[in-house]
């Protein structure tokens, strides 16, 4: 199995720390898994993660901000929250770093949270804390999770090439999440990595507007394309013209901004297109 899979043991600790003006929030994670690569088509590699915790505290909560988001459906993600999440990814690249040649990368990940937590409590049978279960006070998160990353490149010669990409992610909560998707799951879009004409997080979901702007624009859902012409200019320099397109969306009927949810009629009108 060592010689044809390459298996590795992979373990990962982080701690982010976030000072805003309307809160402070910090997000404790572990993660431990494995990862191996295929027998017969050596450029898949596989990854599962048996235990990915995450803790988020919010702290200094500002009660200006507490107020402005009561009332909207995202309040949940900015309370403390606990996450044990299993997850498995898959990932196909075929690039060959000594060709110049047309290659693929594809990645996959479905991950679940929250369900043998839940089947614990249940077969212990203990009782709800108000709608859900609480993991040391804190509720954990229930959901179900799928994304989906395609990209091809075109390599016309060494000073050329065009690169095509789509993603679609999409997750459901259910269960003891009685608010959504948590904060550190759900989807943004903008920003240097996706939607370049746009500041992070600023887009969505579908043609909701935040007026306020100092909260973050999530939601459940995630579509978006992009097409780009990359090219030497001179021996330092290189160009790229591009079209980025695309948008976040709610799927839970409970969200409350308005024209936040997906709707097949009309998510079209709702593509955010940057050039």
């Amino acid at each position: 199995f060592i010689k044809r899979h390459d298996p590795k043991t992979q373990l990962s600790l982080s701690y982010n720390y976030q000072n805003r003006p309307d809160y402070t929030r910090t997000i404790a994670n572990i993660n431990f898994g494995y990862s191996w690569i295929g027998y017969k088509n050596k450029n898949i590699t596989h990854y599962i993660n048996p235990i990915e915790l995450y803790w988020v505290k919010i702290l200094d909560f500002s009660e200006d901000f507490r107020r402005r988001i009561q009332n909207l459906y995202i309040k949940y993600s900015y309370e403390d929250q606990f996450l044990w999440v299993f997850s498995y990814d898959m990932v196909f690249n075929n690039q060959n770093v000594n060709v110049k040649r047309n290659f693929t990368y594809f990645w996959m990940n479905l991950e679940t949270c929250g369900n043998l937590l839940d089947l614990i409590y249940l077969a212990s049978g203990a009782q709800r804390d108000s709608e859900s279960y609480k993991f040391l006070g804190v509720e954990f998160a229930q959901y179900v999770k799928a994304d989906f990353d395609y990209r091809f490149y075109n390599i016309i010669n060494g000073k050329n090439s065009i690169v095509y990409r789509a993603f679609f992610g999409i997750g459901l909560a259910y269960g003891n999440s009685t608010q959504g998707l948590p904060f550190v799951k759900r989807y943004f879009i903008g920003g240097a990595n996706d939607i370049r004409a746009w500041q992070v997080r600023t887009i969505g979901p579908g043609s909701y507007s935040n007026t306020h702007r100092n909260y973050d624009q999530i939601a459940d859902m995630k579509l978006m394309f992009n097409i780009e012409y990359r090219f030497t200019m001179v021996s330092f320099l290189q160009g790229a013209l591009f079209v980025d397109a695309g948008n976040i969306w709610a799927i839970d009927k409970a969200d409350n901004r308005a024209g936040a949810l997906f709707k097949v009629s009309d998510f079209y009108k709702q593509i955010a297109v940057g050039t």
